[in-house]
């Protein structure tokens, strides 16, 4: 009865399969901004950025990363703003398409308002002389400024229109996203663990 159940498990497990070729990877910028969120209607400042705490994630799929001669880059609908200081915690969703490009030649990458093809962001670091954004990175620091002041400006987000000033102290990690299947077998591995588990505590009660 055990065998079946996990003949079925395994079974299913691999049956859950992406229904297309893609792989998702996520963009993951950490640092400190000045700048101001302002709404588009009546152009007044939904709340003001001075040094603030910021996270910016970036999701896009590795299939549609392009070369050019200096390096490569991708396109993503999915970028959100996390500022965790300003009321509590608030968070803004892009509206904006976004990019994230590589110069492998300069060492630089950064964030683009792929919109209108202008710089938002961008980061030097060694390690960008050789990285093609497809691959997790781990956690890579950034020296010094990063943005050319309100250049890319602005970002249309859920919360208004997001003018940057600058960004300093930045941290960048890229992680791939576990794809359904990998998240499946993941998941059949800690049941096979746990059915492993109670059959070695069950044979032990059962010891004199």
């Amino acid at each position: 009865m055990n065998r079946l159940f996990l003949t079925s498990c395994a079974s299913a497990a691999l049956a859950v399969t992406p229904a297309v070729s893609a792989a998702p990877i996520t963009y993951t910028f950490t640092g400190t901004m000045s700048g101001f969120m302002r709404d588009p209607g009546t152009f007044e400042t939904v709340f003001d950025l001075a040094d603030e705490p910021f996270v910016l994630t970036i999701e896009a799929d590795t299939d549609n990363i392009t070369t050019d001669p200096t390096g490569f880059s991708i396109p993503s609908d999915l970028a959100t703003f996390d500022f965790p200081g300003i009321n509590g915690g608030t968070s803004a969703q892009a509206t904006t398409p976004t990019i994230v490009w590589v110069n492998n030649v300069n060492d630089v990458l950064g964030v683009g308002n792929d919109d209108f093809g202008i710089d938002l962001l961008f980061f030097s670091n060694p390690a960008f002389a050789t990285y093609d954004l497809s691959t997790p990175l781990g956690t890579v620091s950034t020296a010094g400024f990063s943005v050319i002041d309100e250049q890319g400006s602005p970002i249309d987000t859920d919360l208004g229109e997001l003018f940057v000033d600058d960004a300093f102290d930045t941290t960048i990690t890229f992680a791939a996203v576990p794809e359904p299947a990998s998240l499946a077998l993941l998941g059949l591995g800690g049941l096979l663990l746990t059915m492993r588990q109670r059959r070695e505590d069950n044979a032990r009660r059962r010891l004199p």
